[in-house]
C-alpha cells in the first residue's frame, strides 16, 4: 500500500508566513482585527502551500452536539480521506 502524505496544515502556513496558528485561523474566519499585511502573508503563504482547510474538521468545531454514531461516521469519513 502506497504510503499516503498528509496536505499542509494551519500550523505549515503559519510556519511559512511568519505568524501564529491562531492568526491563520482569523484570516481563514475573516476576523476584523486583522491586519492588512498580515493577512495578505497568510493568504499569499496558503497560496504557496496549496493550503485547503478541512471541511470536517470544521464541523466538528462548529457542532453543538454531535451523537457517539455521528462521531463514529465521521471519524470513518476522516480516516479514508
Amino acid at each position: 500500500m502506497p504510503e499516503r502524505t498528509r496536505g499542509p496544515n494551519m500550523y505549515d502556513v503559519a510556519k511559512l508566513a511568519e505568524v501564529s496558528h491562531q492568526t491563520v485561523s482569523r484570516v481563514i474566519n475573516n476576523h476584523p482585527n486583522t491586519r492588512p499585511e498580515t493577512k495578505a502573508r497568510v493568504l499569499d503563504a496558503m497560496a504557496q502551500l496549496g493550503y485547503r482547510p478541512n471541511q470536517a474538521a470544521r464541523s466538528l468545531a462548529s457542532c453543538c452536539y454531535l451523537s457517539p454514531i455521528a462521531i463514529r461516521r465521521l471519524a470513518k469519513i476522516i480516516a479514508t480521506t
